[in-house]
């Protein structure tokens, strides 16, 4: 008979070579987009451009990450080499809200360091955070290399650690994201991983979003369908006229948006907080992007439906929401343990 120690290891090595045979078969779908990437590359860039090329960079991401630590999928990592190498003129900045340890910024300047085109030499990352650290992070980050670290510590020397290879292509803003205006032009691409209240949606998209050049420019939501970001799809349904989903991400939940045009300057029509956001404009926006997000953004997308009633204290109808999703299959067990967490303690 089995002790019990033997019986925890063994199940602990089955789990492990089920996500050992996960992550191998992921990366190797990922990898037979090497070869279109190589016609690609041999045609001058001319043929061979499908929308997923950018997935036979995700190898080479894995094989970073001992070097960028950071809480986004290699799947985010290769797209934003990828669209900084690929897609960048030069004609804009690139700014990247919320930028952590510096997995975004170090994938971005990885690209734009490879980008051929000569107008890009000069191209600067504008890389935003208070880089403080909370408690939170404690379980979200592998062993940081300068820390341990207590709340309230600067971990800015961990970015620059991250970063080092590309640090003259980076302006770094240290600071209050809600203390920041944008006075460097028209901006090309904008990662936004910094929306974590309805406050700072709104400061974003005021400062930020009219400088987004018109048909070239793309915006990058990295907590699209996070369920403890509800605002984000409201606020993206709002402007749905002027940024038009182009990409999904998949096992992320990033999803690209282009700039179909420009987004006015501070117009009153885009009241963004809570309050100017009525029932029917809710239930339309959630079920709009559940009609045309990939199935595997939606569990997200309902559970952040959910939380969007626990946080206005609508207690019954997020019970409700969640009872009827739960039962209907429509949650995944992440999704049910996280608002278990969130709404039963």
């Amino acid at each position: 008979m089995q002790s019990g120690a033997a019986r925890t290891l063994r199940r602990v090595w089955g789990r492990s070579l089920q996500l050992l045979h996960a992550d191998v078969a992921l990366i190797a779908s990922d990898a037979v987009w090497s070869l279109p990437l190589a016609l690609y590359r041999l045609s001058g860039r001319r043929v061979a451009r499908f929308s997923q090329l950018y997935r036979a960079g995700v190898l080479r991401q894995q094989f970073e990450r001992s070097r960028i630590p950071g809480m986004t999928a290699l799947t985010e990592r290769a797209y934003l080499k990828w669209h900084a190498q690929e897609e960048l003129t030069g004609a804009g900045a690139v700014v990247d809200l919320g930028s952590w340890l510096g997995s975004t910024t170090a994938s971005l300047a990885m690209g734009l360091a490879a980008n051929p085109r000569r107008s890009t030499r000069t191209s600067m990352i504008h890389a935003y955070d208070q880089f403080r650290w909370e408690g939170w992070m404690d379980i979200h980050s592998p062993p940081t290399r300068l820390g341990p670290y207590k709340p309230g510590d600067s971990f800015r020397p961990e970015f620059e650690l991250v970063v080092k290879r590309w640090r003259e292509r980076i302006a770094v803003h240290e600071g209050d994201l809600l203390q920041e205006t944008w006075r460097n032009g028209p901006i090309e691409l904008l990662i936004v991983d910094a929306m974590k209240s309805w406050e700072l949606a709104s400061h974003i998209v005021r400062e930020l979003y009219p400088a987004l050049l018109p048909t070239s420019g793309h915006l990058m939501h990295q907590d699209f369908s996070h369920c403890f970001t509800p605002w984000i799809p409201l606020i993206s349904y709002r402007l749905i006229d002027f940024l038009v989903p182009a990409r999904d991400i998949p096992r992320s939940e990033s999803l690209v948006f282009r700039v179909a045009s420009a987004v006015p300057p501070r117009a009153s029509r885009f009241e963004l907080g809570r309050s100017s956001f009525d029932d029917f404009e809710i239930e339309q926006a959630f079920r709009h992007w559940l009609d045309v997000t990939p199935a595997e953004k939606h569990s997200g997308l309902r559970a952040a439906r959910v939380l969007l009633s626990h946080y206005d204290g609508d207690i019954d109808q997020a019970e409700s929401l969640r009872q009827s999703f739960t039962n209907r299959g429509l949650l995944n067990e992440f999704h049910i343990n996280t608002l278990h967490a969130v709404m039963d303690r």
